[in-house]
């Protein structure tokens, strides 16, 4: 399947329409620096590389905060989990890809958005929707406003956390790109 190609193609020009807008005088200067504002952008962003790579290449279509198909409890902030009973819930995925089979829509890829590195729970609780899901194409995709060897370390040690936490016996990865956005590059 050419999702994942087609996927690393859009994400890798959404990066560069952020560095892009960050370098832009007019815009870059007004961007608010808090998680929230910095995760809608890189998801806007996303959005409309997605939709440009689509017209072009690819007939994907894609939902915004799509509800999962499994149940989880986050109530415990320390071990969010999937559950199989029904004091769970459904959550959200930031941004899903359908691709049309048979005349019907197929989810095919999972991906969540997180801006200035945040907690480890915050992690934890994107890679346990990411590591249950069927998808076989998930990614969690970060920008940081800069990087060096302590943020690196703290990103490695909280993705370990995530994958330890999900509990799976399972060869699933999740796909981590980070940008940094004081040097312009991936981390």
């Amino acid at each position: 399947m050419q999702a994942d190609s087609y996927l690393i193609d859009v994400r890798a020009d959404a990066f560069h329409s952020i560095v892009d807008l960050g370098n832009s005088t007019a815009v870059g200067s007004k961007i608010n620096p808090c998680s929230y504002a910095v995760t809608d952008i890189l998801r806007f962003v996303f959005v409309e590389e997605f939709n440009k790579y689509c017209s072009e290449n690819w007939d994907a279509y894609y939902s915004v905060e799509t509800p999962t198909s499994k149940r989880y409890d986050f109530s415990n902030k320390e071990n969010p989990c999937k559950v199989d009973y029904s004091n769970g819930q459904s959550a959200m995925v930031d941004f899903s890809i359908f691709l049309k089979e048979q005349d019907k829509l197929t989810r095919v890829a999972l991906i969540e958005f997180k801006a200035l590195n945040p907690d480890k729970q915050s992690y934890m609780k994107d890679y346990v929707k990411l590591l249950n899901e069927d998808q076989k194409f998930v990614y969690f995709i970060m920008i940081v406003k800069s990087a060096n060897d302590r943020t690196i370390k703290s990103i490695a040690e909280k993705i370990k956390a995530s994958y330890d936490n999900a509990g799976l016996d399972t060869e699933k990865k999740v796909e981590f790109r980070c940008l940094d956005l004081g040097t312009g590059k991936e981390i």
